[in-house]
């Protein structure tokens, strides 16, 4: 039901990004929470570059897609207020994406490649 979906606890991650530390090269780890993926990553970026995420490979929940549509929610809107499905976001190499996926997933996340870092300022892009 819709309220069994909004009420549903937040995962906790903390576990799942230690042993990605410890056996991964993380780069960094930005927890998406109020300010969606359009305020949250940029905090952690270095000035020189920015994040390019896709749309195609977002996993965009039920619950999401129904407050953006009967809500009239512009979805760069939607992306900076709500996480849209996106819990975490790690930053590895391209090396250590294949072991950190096996982490994750080991920790009983459903996880993916949804972005890159890109030549920039510190920006997020979403196509």
């Amino acid at each position: 039901s819709w309220g069994e979906t909004l009420l549903t606890p937040t995962k906790i991650y903390v576990k799942s990004a230690l042993a990605a530390c410890a056996a991964a090269d993380v780069h960094g780890i930005a927890h998406i929470t109020g300010g969606g993926l359009y305020d949250n990553v940029p905090r952690i970026l270095p000035d020189d570059v920015s994040v390019v995420f896709r749309t195609d490979v977002l996993p965009i929940p039920p619950v999401f897609k129904v407050l953006v549509e009967k809500g009239h929610v512009d979805p760069v809107e939607a992306y900076r207020v709500f996480n849209m499905g996106v819990g975490m976001v790690w930053f590895v190499p391209e090396k250590a994406v294949d072991q950190a996926l096996e982490i994750a997933r080991g920790k009983g996340f459903t996880v993916g490649v949804i972005g890159e870092v890109v030549p920039g300022h510190r920006d997020v892009r979403i196509h």
